[in-house]
């Protein structure tokens, strides 16, 4: 039988009977049943307590019945009491060194956080006087920046009139161009004729060239650089900036330079003589003196070359003034970004920075000399190439082969684009359906989808766009070569052209040439697109029934 004590202690001496008592009472005593089965007749369990916590239990095991007695288990419970008082004082000793190691590790801490604070207060008062400095210092800074967000607001602004203004005046020079072109193709014996309508049609290139300069000053990108002259863009620029000058401010000029060519844009070099030229013009007071521009070649002996610029033939672009002149002091910011001596609102400090970056990029140089009350000399050096530049040629134009007189849909809102550009499509072999908006050339190719082999379309018309109308006839008709015409191509995104089936970007104002090579490569790309398609499906039907 089992025995307790009031201390809660429990022992037997034969776990064998005790087993069978609870067998016989349908217990299932797990613990007692399973010293049974290792042979323990004899079992005691004495708790370990103080006060009402409970540290363990001292388990006593023995194979022999009969072991204990109550006097040997109250003897036992007197040891555990032992036992469970120095388990006590041991885990009161480990919790009072537990207790001083995190009093010293929160007072290591303390004194480690003193340190870093009177260190952080000491950097903080050092540094005090020069928070006070950078506070008036990004004051003035933020001052000069809402003026500089003025400025760039004022040049967006300026741009996007400058591109509206371009747009207009590409759409007027588009049928100048063609019709010029078209007499020129006429046959004719007078030579004046010829040579009149050569330098006429020479000054409407010069013109669309200057169109897109001012797009690509509302829209500025990246520009790639190709042999070009430069003593007649210095030229047309000097005479450009005469204009906007006070008369009492003389522009002299001399274009020595036999030897022209460089490797640049045309843009980019404009504005380096715009504004070299402007900056010249601020630079005199009151309003009356002289700005020369000359442009010349000068060699660049060995010795003197440095790693920015080689040894050789330079084109050497001079631009000097009669003005106040600059220090030293001056002189060495003047290339800097933001850096101006104008007063508030006058100059955004940028100019002569963008100067020096656009030689850098036609890996040129530019030096400035000046000294105060005798004006400034800044003189830039280009490189010379010896390969030609592109010049203006009057191309024969082929027409299309026998059996392969093409289709096309026109589209345009100019009544004078629509009629130029038809003849000279008519010229070129085409048969021409034109018409005057996007709503009736949609129901001319909705009433023939086969009638057409190219669709020519102006982007900016009303009632529908041309990206409007190229998406609704390649609804119609998928895979339909569209070119669309612009003359300002700031809001078209190529992405969304190449998503709504149009084939390829036309600037106005194009020549028959461009025209034509444009048609050219979207026919050819059709085709090319249909014979691949074709063998692919003869390939098909030749493989199925072998299959």
């Amino acid at each position: 039988m089992p025995f307790f004590t009031g201390r809660g202690s429990f022992w037997t001496n034969s776990t064998t009977e005790l087993a069978a008592e609870a067998a016989a009472a349908g217990l299932n005593i797990r613990l007692r049943n399973l010293c049974n089965a290792y042979g323990y007749e004899s079992v005691a369990l004495i708790p370990l307590r103080t006060g009402e916590e409970r540290l363990g239990l001292l388990q006593l095991n023995d194979p022999r019945k009969g072991l204990f007695s109550a006097g040997s288990i109250a003897l036992w419970e007197r040891l555990v009491e032992y036992l469970v008082a120095a388990l006590t004082k041991s885990r009161a000793e480990e919790s009072l060194m537990r207790s001083e190691e995190e009093l010293r590790r929160h007072r290591d801490h303390l004194e480690e956080l003193v340190r870093e604070r009177t260190i952080e207060l000491e950097e903080r008062n050092r540094q005090l006087e020069e928070e006070i400095s950078e506070r008036i210092r990004a004051q003035e800074e933020k001052i000069r920046l809402e003026h500089q967000l003025i400025h760039t607001q004022k040049m967006d602004a300026l741009g996007r009139f400058a591109g509206g203004i371009a747009h207009d005046l590409n759409n007027m020079l588009y049928p100048i161009i063609l019709n010029l072109q078209m007499l020129a193709e006429e046959p004719s014996t007078d030579e004046t004729r010829h040579r009149t309508l050569h330098l006429i049609l020479g000054a409407a290139y010069r013109q669309r060239n200057l169109l897109r300069q001012i797009l690509s000053f509302s829209r500025p990108d990246e520009q790639s650089l190709k042999p070009m002259g430069v003593s007649e863009l210095v030229r047309e620029t000097v005479a450009f900036i005469r204009s906007s000058l006070p008369s009492t401010i003389e522009i002299r000029l001399d274009i020595a330079a036999e030897r022209d060519t460089i490797q640049g844009n045309a843009t980019q070099i404009q504005q380096i003589v715009m504004n070299l030229c402007r900056n010249a013009a601020d630079a005199i007071e009151p309003h009356t003196g002289v700005i020369e521009v000359s442009l010349a070649n000068a060699d660049l002996p060995r010795e003197l070359a440095t790693p920015q610029m080689q040894a050789g033939e330079y084109v050497l672009l001079t631009v000097k003034d009669t003005g106040t002149g600059m220090t030293p002091e001056v002189m060495s910011h003047i290339f800097d970004p933001f850096f101006t001596t104008k007063e508030v609102g006058m100059g955004s400090g940028m100019g002569l920075s963008v100067v020096h970056g656009i030689i850098k990029g036609h890996g040129g140089a530019v030096t400035v000399e000046s000294r105060p009350g005798q004006g400034s000399v800044f003189s830039v050096y280009l490189p010379v190439t010896a390969e030609k530049p592109e010049r203006l040629r009057l191309k024969p134009f082929s027409t299309p082969r026998e059996g392969e007189k093409r289709r096309v849909l026109l589209v345009d809102d100019e009544g004078i684009i629509l009629s130029s550009v038809s003849k000279v499509l008519k010229i070129m072999g085409y048969e021409v359906t034109a018409a005057p908006n996007g709503p009736e050339a949609l129901a001319l190719f909705s009433e023939r989808p086969d009638a057409f082999d190219l669709v020519i379309t102006d982007h900016t018309m009303p009632l529908m766009t041309g990206v409007e109308l190229a998406a609704r006839i390649a609804g119609i008709r998928p895979g339909i070569p569209v070119i669309l015409c612009t003359g300002f191509s700031e809001a078209v995104d190529r992405e969304r052209l190449r998503k709504t089936g149009i084939s390829e970007l036309l600037a106005k104002p194009a020549d028959m040439q461009e025209l034509q090579d444009a048609i050219e490569r979207v026919l050819d790309r059709r085709e090319a697109e249909d014979s691949a398609c074709g063998e692919i499906r003869a390939s098909a039907a030749s493989d199925g029934p072998e299959r």
